[in-house]
């Protein structure tokens, strides 16, 4: 890449804490805009509807997420392998699959087990409520203590 004015390559230079760095201009001719990871959102539970995960979709955008999709199942328990029922996780296997996706966000909160079985058998990332919540607070923390 050429060298502009300054000796400096790409955007416009900004020095921070005695460090470099580079703000990219969305008129730079290296500037691309960020990709959202593609999500799929699932909701469980007695009674649910795709209704009540409009605060999950929120979430997710504040995440960075974009919601592709969304499936509910209505059941009393949940299932204590994989959270969902298996007709339900052929649903979801089949959306994530073809709609791209990237990770299945659970509007719930699972154990580790589950989100390891759902993980193996998706083959994506699996993202529980709790989980999602954390990302949030890191991606927005501004105090070492509270990126950690």
């Amino acid at each position: 890449m050429p060298e502009r004015q300054g000796g400096q390559r790409g955007g416009t230079a900004a020095r921070q804490k005695g460090k470099d760095r580079t703000l990219e201009s969305p008129l730079s001719a290296t500037w691309q805009p960020r990709v959202r990871e593609r999500a799929v959102l699932v909701g469980v539970g007695p009674g649910i509807g795709d209704e009540d995960l409009d605060e999950l979709a929120a979430l997710a955008d504040s995440a960075g997420a974009e919601t592709v999709s969304r499936i509910v199942q209505s059941r009393r328990e949940p299932d204590p392998a994989t959270f969902i029922g298996r007709g339900k996780m052929d649903e979801l296997h089949q959306t994530v699959h073809n709609l791209d996706a990237e990770s299945v966000i659970l509007d719930q909160e699972l154990t580790p087990g589950q989100l390891r079985s759902l993980e193996e058998r998706l083959g994506v990332k699996v993202i529980d409520r709790t989980a999602l919540i954390l990302d949030i607070f890191a991606l927005h923390a501004r105090s070492r203590e509270g990126k950690a």
